[in-house]
C-alpha cells in the first residue's frame, strides 16, 4: 500500500556564473549547434538528502479535497466524475473537457470571474522541480496562472505528481530561466533546493481526481503565491502497472476590478495576444537565424529571481 515517501528530488544547481548570466535552456535539439552555444548554462542535481513527501491519501483520507486551499497552499485537489472523453480528439477536449475545467477553476480559485485557456497537452513525467512560465496580462489588475492536471485513463502508480506547499518556500528560491525555442523566448521558473519546503502527493491518483496548481499570482497578500511541482519515482509499486499518462491544461484566471465590470473574455484574450505578439516581434527582429539565436541569448541576460 502506498504511503509517505522519502526520495531525492531534482533541483536546479546554482553556480557563481549565474550571478552575471541569466539561466537559459534551448528546447529544440538542433538549437545548440545552430547557435553555437551549450544547450543550457546550468545543471539539475538531486537534493543532498532524501525529502519526505507526505501521502495525502494517508494524512487526510476523507477530506483531502477540501483541506488544501489555492491561496493558502498553492494547490488543491478536486473530485469530479468526468464523462467518457476521447482525449485523442481535440474537438472533444475543446467542447466537453474545457468547460468542466473552467467550472472547477471558478469554484476553487478565490475571486475567479473569468478563465482564459492558453494550452492543453498530454504529458509525460517531468522529473525536476519547476514551475511553468507565467504570462503577465496588461489591463487586468488581479490575475493568477494555473495548471490543471489529472491522470488520463488509469490511476497513477509510478512517477506520481508531488506538489510543494507554496507557503513553505521563499521568493529568493525561485529562479527565472529563459526557455528558448526557434519561435520565441519564454520563461520557466526553476526553484532552488530548500530543506524547509513541505511536499505532498496523492497516492494512486485516479482520473476523477484533479490537481489544481498555482503557477504565479499577481496578488501580494496570499500565503502561497505558487506551487512548485515534479514527478518522482515511487517505491512499492507493481512494475506491471500501466505507465503514467496525464493531461494538463493551463489557464489564466482573473478577477474584474470594480471599475472594469464590462471587461469581457474576448478583451482578456486580446490582451494576452498583445503580450505574445511582443514576444514574437522580439524573436523575429533579426532575419538570420544564427544572429537571431545570439540576439535571443542577449535579451535580459541579467539574473532574475521571480517576485510573486
Amino acid at each position: 500500500m502506498p504511503g509517505h515517501q522519502r526520495t531525492r528530488l531534482n533541483y536546479m544547481k546554482w553556480h557563481d556564473g549565474l550571478n552575471t548570466e541569466r539561466p537559459y535552456q534551448l528546447v529544440s535539439e538542433d538549437l545548440p549547434k545552430l547557435y553555437g552555444i551549450p544547450r543550457q548554462n546550468f545543471e539539475i542535481e538531486a537534493s543532498p538528502e532524501p525529502l519526505l513527501i507526505k501521502d495525502i491519501r494517508q494524512t487526510n483520507p476523507s477530506d483531502f479535497d477540501v483541506i488544501f486551499d489555492i491561496d493558502e497552499h498553492g494547490f488543491a485537489y478536486v473530485r469530479h466524475d468526468f464523462p467518457d472523453i476521447d482525449f485523442r480528439d481535440e474537438q472533444d477536449v475543446e467542447t466537453r473537457y474545457k468547460p468542466i475545467i473552467e467550472k472547477l477553476l471558478k469554484e476553487h480559485v478565490p475571486g475567479a470571474d473569468e478563465v482564459c485557456f492558453f494550452q492543453w497537452r498530454i504529458t509525460d513525467p517531468e522529473v525536476r522541480v519547476y514551475l511553468d512560465t507565467s504570462v503577465n496580462v496588461p489591463h487586468v489588475t488581479t490575475n493568477s496562472y494555473h495548471s490543471v492536471w489529472k491522470p488520463l485513463n488509469n490511476p497513477v502508480y509510478d512517477c506520481p505528481l508531488a506538489v510543494c506547499d507554496g507557503s513553505t518556500i521563499q521568493n529568493s528560491d525561485l529562479i527565472v530561466c529563459d526557455n528558448v525555442t526557434k519561435a520565441k523566448v519564454g520563461e520557466l521558473i526553476l526553484p532552488l533546493y530548500n530543506p524547509d519546503a513541505s511536499w505532498h502527493y496523492l497516492s494512486e491518483q485516479t482520473p476523477n481526481e484533479v490537481t489544481i496548481m498555482k503557477i504565479v499570482d499577481s496578488k501580494g497578500d496570499v500565503a502561497a503565491p505558487c506551487c512548485p511541482h515534479t514527478a518522482f519515482d515511487a517505491t512499492d509499486f507493481d512494475p506491471a502497472s500501466p505507465p503514467r499518462r496525464s493531461i494538463e491544461m493551463r489557464a489564466l484566471v482573473y478577477t474584474r476590478p470594480e471599475n472594469m465590470n464590462g471587461l469581457s473574455k474576448l478583451e482578456v484574450k486580446k490582451a494576452v495576444e498583445e503580450v505574445e505578439k511582443l514576444i514574437m516581434e522580439k524573436a523575429n527582429a533579426v532575419d538570420d537565424v544564427t544572429e537571431k539565436g545570439k540576439m535571443l541569448m542577449e535579451v535580459q541576460v541579467e539574473p532574475k529571481r521571480v517576485i510573486c
